[in-house]
């Protein structure tokens, strides 16, 4: 395994983390916890709570497709230069697709930064499969 492919594998399960560290937050006030909702969380299905429950979801979701990434990459025969290029759209994607998410519920705006994050998805398993459609 190369290094770009533990780097990529170590990026995703440090950002995994996230994931019940945003879950045990939401576990505070969901479903009658031991704290009042935060404003504009009241509601289970206000915008604000669907996007924190996104933001949360992406939080394993993407370091998943990460990990599936190094495991589908050694089959795909890419060069040092793709596989770098792949494995750091792939890491971006994982940034750009949860922290707007996150920045959103105090500044609107910057959801709009899932752009990048999906430009890089984009990328990412596109170096991928057409590494894999040639090998």
């Amino acid at each position: 395994m190369t290094r770009t492919a533990i780097n990529l594998l170590a990026f995703s399960w440090v950002w995994m983390l996230l994931g019940p560290a945003t879950g045990t937050f939401m576990s505070l006030w969901a479903f009658g916890g031991p704290m009042k909702p935060p404003d504009g969380f009241e509601d289970f299905a206000s915008p604000s709570r669907r996007v924190f429950r996104i933001g949360h979801i992406n939080c394993f979701v993407f370091p998943f497709m990460n990990i599936l990434w190094v495991l589908s990459e050694r089959w795909a025969g890419l060069s040092p230069w793709s596989e770098c290029r792949g494995a750091t759209a792939m890491a971006v994607a994982t940034v750009f697709m949860t922290v707007p998410l996150f920045a959103s519920l105090k500044w609107h705006p910057a959801r709009y930064g899932t752009v990048v994050g999906i430009t890089s998805l984009i990328a990412g398993i596109g170096i991928l499969a057409l590494g894999l459609l040639r090998a």
